[in-house]
């Protein structure tokens, strides 16, 4: 069936896959087929994307696109656990003391805390935030941070549009040069008419060279006159042409990453959020980093607690690790997370997305 997704299922895994699909049946109200099928001539399994569910029950054998680098260990010496709502105070004393490095992966974080990590990258201690906080309106100056941007101009256009005034210019020049030619030609043909009026239609002819003249006459008129109002219009037009082209700006503005300190991650949760039906939600592509991971010099520190304000008044747990060789795997594992390309949001989308709501184009080139 068209969209269906294909599972990475082994023979031996048939019996569970049915099981599955039965008990998911029953618990449904819904037809075997409607939930998943097998296709005798790939060899493969396929489950419906439509049932919200099919991606828990699958979980299993369904592949998973940008999978995120992945971190195990036991065994480890130098291990505490706190839980409490006081907790924070020693994460926060180990921070402030830290003299080399303060990695930290938190998914939510506030203008306060944010101010902490500032003031410690202020003490030259190498400092680095992962997170994935939504940018908000009293939230700005987290992101004013890291994200800025520059006025550029492009010579190039404003240089053809110079090239297209001064034509312009030359054209309406060249229009009023002709038409005054031709309204010299046109007096002076005036002129010989009279003459030839007076001097021989007029004796010869009386009324009718009387006739013949003023004919002559009125065309020649209505010819002076045409004229004149041709010329007026195409100079209207291209002084409006020119007047249009000297309104156009050609500045732009570029925004850019100013602080390497931090990692903005727009999640594809995040913008599931944003859709309210489930069914149109792609299931399989949800990637959030949920881990909060702090390593303060040759300790670090796992649990529940956001580098956010309103967590070091929680009620949260904290896992104090001293195991150095742990540590160091921790940060190693930090550095790959931080420059992974997985979350599948280039630095170049984000600078441009976060950009344009920190500093609106039009507001910035009015100034």
């Amino acid at each position: 069936m068209e969209n269906w997704i294909s599972l990475k299922s082994e023979y031996y895994d048939r019996e569970e896959i049915n099981n599955t699909i039965s008990n998911l049946s029953k618990f449904r109200n819904l037809e075997k087929k409607d939930i998943a099928y097998y296709d005798g001539l790939l060899k493969k399994w396929f489950i419906n994307p439509k049932e919200p569910l099919n991606y828990l029950v699958f979980a299993k054998w369904l592949p998973r696109n940008g999978i995120l680098p992945s971190f195990d260990i036991s065994e480890l010496k130098n291990t505490s656990i706190h839980i409490g709502q006081n907790i924070s105070q020693k994460l926060l004393s180990k921070m402030n003391e830290a003299k080399e490095r303060v990695y930290i992966l938190s998914p939510y974080t506030s203008t306060v805390t944010v101010d902490l990590f500032e003031f410690l990258q202020s003490k030259k201690v190498n400092c680095k935030l992962l997170f994935s906080t939504s940018i908000q309106e009293n939230n700005t100056k987290i992101f004013k941070n890291f994200i800025n941007y520059k006025i550029i101009n492009n010579d190039k256009a404003e240089q053809e549009n110079f090239e297209k005034i001064e034509n312009l210019k030359f054209e309406k020049s060249r229009k009023i040069k002709n038409n005054t030619v031709l309204s010299f030609f046109l007096f002076f043909a005036f002129i010989i008419f009279i003459l030839i009026y007076y001097f021989y239609f007029f004796p010869k002819y009386s009324k009718s060279g009387a006739l013949i003249s003023g004919v002559i006459f009125l065309i020649l008129f209505i010819k002076i006159l045409s004229s004149k109002n041709n010329l007026k219009n195409l100079v209207k037009n291209i002084e409006n042409e020119i007047e249009e082209s000297l309104k156009k700006d050609f500045r732009d503005v570029v925004y850019y990453q100013s602080n390497n300190s931090y990692r903005y991650l727009f999640e594809e949760t995040e913008k599931s959020k944003q859709i309210k039906d489930p069914l149109k939600i792609d299931f399989n592509r949800l990637t959030f980093s949920h881990t909060k991971l702090y390593i303060l010099d040759n300790v670090a520190y796992l649990g529940s607690m956001n580098f956010s304000s309103t967590s070091f008044s929680n009620l949260e747990s904290l896992i104090e690790i001293g195991d150095i060789n742990a540590v160091n795997q921790l940060a190693k594992y930090f550095l790959q997370l931080y420059s992974s390309d997985k979350f599948g949001t280039k630095s170049d989308e984000v600078e441009k997305e976060i950009g344009s709501r920190l500093y609106p184009k039009e507001k910035i080139l009015k100034k």
